[in-house]
C-alpha cells in the first residue's frame, strides 16, 4: 500500500510543474486594447446623447425595449454595454439622453 502512495505522488508532482509552468502570461498588446476599449466606454456618460453613443457602439440585434438596449462596442461585438435612455419623443432618435450605462461585458452577439 505504501508503495501506491508512492507512485500517486511521483505522477502528482510532474502535474503541479507542468501547470505551473505553463500559467498565462500578461499580454502586453492584448492589455493595450482592453486599455482602449475602457477608455472609450468611459467617454460615454449620463446626460449625452445617443448620437455620441453611436460613434462606438451599434445597437445589438434581438429584442430592444424602447428606452434602453443593448450596444456592441464596434470594434468587438463581443464587448457590449447596456442603456437606458430619456426620449426626445415617442420613438429613438439621435437626441435621446442617456441616463444610465453598464459597465461593459462580454456576450455573444444577438442576431435577428
Amino acid at each position: 500500500m505504501k508503495w501506491l502512495a508512492v507512485v500517486i505522488s511521483m505522477l502528482y508532482v510532474p502535474v503541479i510543474s507542468l501547470a505551473q509552468s505553463t500559467a498565462a502570461q500578461p499580454d502586453p498588446a492584448l492589455s493595450q486594447l482592453v486599455d482602449a476599449v475602457l477608455r472609450d466606454v468611459t467617454i460615454l456618460h449620463p446626460g449625452m446623447r445617443r448620437s455620441a453613443l453611436n460613434t462606438l457602439f451599434l445597437q445589438d440585434g434581438g429584442l430592444q425595449s424602447i428606452g434602453e438596449g443593448r450596444y456592441d462596442y464596434r470594434r468587438c461585438l463581443s464587448i457590449k454595454i447596456s442603456v437606458k435612455f430619456k426620449l426626445a419623443s415617442n420613438e429613438e432618435r439621435p437626441d435621446d439622453v442617456i441616463v444610465e450605462i453598464s459597465r461593459p461585458y462580454l456576450e455573444n452577439p444577438f442576431s435577428d
